[in-house]
């Protein structure tokens, strides 16, 4: 099946800003296409071989996104951990006893299992980071 006529719309495809007026073929089509396509790397002949690829995108992806998360996490950890430290002397207030008490017990009633990897233990986590942000920015009030 050799350069078939196909009816292709006036207008854009797939996002490109290319007229299609000239495009009267299969060939035509599919030239305009990989030349123009997002997310193509590279022509490939084999489905499997676009969806292997798409996959290594995708995990990079998770990676980025988990390594930025983390980070996050991290640096209010550290803003907690830096609050407590400076209002913790010389002598802390009754006030920030008593949160601090409220605080070590929050993180000590955490229930997570690490090993299964499951979202829900990050979102504990990260309502514990959250809630322990909200204490202490409530000592400077």
């Amino acid at each position: 099946m050799a350069n078939r006529a196909i009816f292709v719309p006036r207008g854009t495809i797939l996002g490109c800003n290319r007229s299609v007026s000239n495009v009267t073929t299969v060939a035509d089509y599919v030239n305009l296409y990989i030349n123009t396509a997002p997310m193509a790397k590279s022509i490939e002949i084999s489905p499997t071989k676009s969806f292997v690829e798409e996959l290594e995108i995708l995990r990079k992806s998770l990676r980025d996104c988990l390594d930025a998360y983390v980070q996050r996490l991290e640096h209010e950890l550290d803003q907690i951990k830096e609050r407590a430290l400076a209002h913790g002397t010389p002598e802390p207030a009754a006030t920030h006893i008593r949160d601090l008490r409220d605080m070590i017990s929050l993180c000590r009633t955490l229930e997570i299992k690490p090993d299964k990897g499951r979202r829900k233990d990050l979102k504990k986590i990260d309502s514990l980071i959250e809630e322990l942000s909200v204490i202490v920015a409530n000592w400077s009030k």
